[in-house]
């Protein structure tokens, strides 16, 4: 009997839902290169010096590369759609503010939020656009979603200086903010981040696997936006039965969960101690491929007597 269902070996291509995160890309170039365009007005504006307004981008660069592997490991057990939405929230308020405000302090602790939202997005949205795809389209995937940088240099870019050149440089923060909004609109982020917490496909087990074989657990799981233990986990799977293939299981009920399936959820736990029953029960699903529910994680909690707060 197979263990793979359709759903989870996607073989198709959305355009819809790559052109949305090609969006988010092209909002994160924007919100950086931004003040290089309209450096006199700002130079000006705020009464500094051009090389302080030019350290406006550094900053925001620093920032994003300093926060880029400590913060996407943190967050690797979040709700997608809760992390995505926080990034653009994030970057919206950092350009609203910063088109509202007259303090070059205020404006450059602006940019250092959003250097750091664009530190955990970038990894992030390229790590799952390669898992909604089979391994033979993640070139096609990569560069749909970073093609929103190129059309944020060489069309956004001059759209937003001509937008400060007309209207002030305020009103460049305050329309990227805006459309960093629009981006954010709830509805459009369910169509990204619901295609990003499915289980994983037989396809992208065996490539987290290889790529196991010669890197770090962290640095695997940052590339395939999968959790560290999961990737333990795999190993695992792949020493004791020689594959990563999901164990098979007859109809009828879901099975319970065994005393064997303990290492996983000990894994779960070690990241984050309070994380809540129905995270974990997620968790497990896309590592097994069997769905469990969070009452079925508390009785097995309570069976191996492991003691920690109640989840909401």
């Amino acid at each position: 009997m197979s263990t793979t269902s359709p759903s989870s070996e996607r073989q198709t291509f959305s355009w819809f839902v790559f052109g949305l995160m090609a969006s988010v890309t092209f909002v994160g170039i924007l919100s950086e290169l931004v003040p290089s365009g309209i450096l006199p007005q700002m130079t000006e504006g705020l009464g500094v010096e051009e090389n302080d307004v030019g350290f406006l981008v550094g900053i925001y660069a620093l920032a994003s590369a300093i926060a880029a592997i400590p913060l996407v490991s943190a967050t690797l057990s979040f709700n997608r759609k809760t992390l995505l939405l926080m990034l653009l929230v994030g970057f919206s308020a950092s350009n609203v503010v910063v088109g509202l405000v007259s303090s070059y302090g205020v404006i450059l602790a602006c940019r250092v939020v959003g250097g750091i939202c664009a530190g955990v997005m970038w990894p992030m949205i390229a790590a799952y656009g390669t898992r909604l795809v089979p391994e033979n389209m993640d070139g096609k995937a990569i560069t749909v979603i970073m093609s929103g940088n190129t059309l944020g240099i060489s069309i956004g870019l001059p759209a937003m200086t001509t937008i400060g050149l007309t209207f002030g440089w305020r009103s460049v923060f305050l329309v990227l903010g805006a459309v960093t909004a629009l981006t954010a609109k709830p509805s459009r982020v369910d169509r990204v981040a619901s295609a990003m917490p499915a289980p994983l496909s037989v396809d992208l087990r065996r490539r987290v696997l290889d790529a196991a074989r010669s890197a770090t657990a962290p640095v695997v799981a940052a590339r395939f936006g999968v959790s560290v233990s999961t990737v333990h986990r795999l190993r695992h799977l792949d020493r004791i039965q020689g594959s990563v293939e999901p164990r098979p299981h007859g109809g009828g009920h879901t099975p319970l969960v065994t005393d064997d399936d303990r290492p996983l959820f000990d894994g779960y736990l070690a990241e984050n101690p309070s994380m809540p029953h129905a995270t974990i029960a997620r968790r497990f699903e896309a590592d097994t491929g069997r769905a469990i529910s969070r009452q079925t994680v508390q009785r097995m909690l309570g069976l191996w007597r492991v003691t920690r707060k109640k989840s909401p």
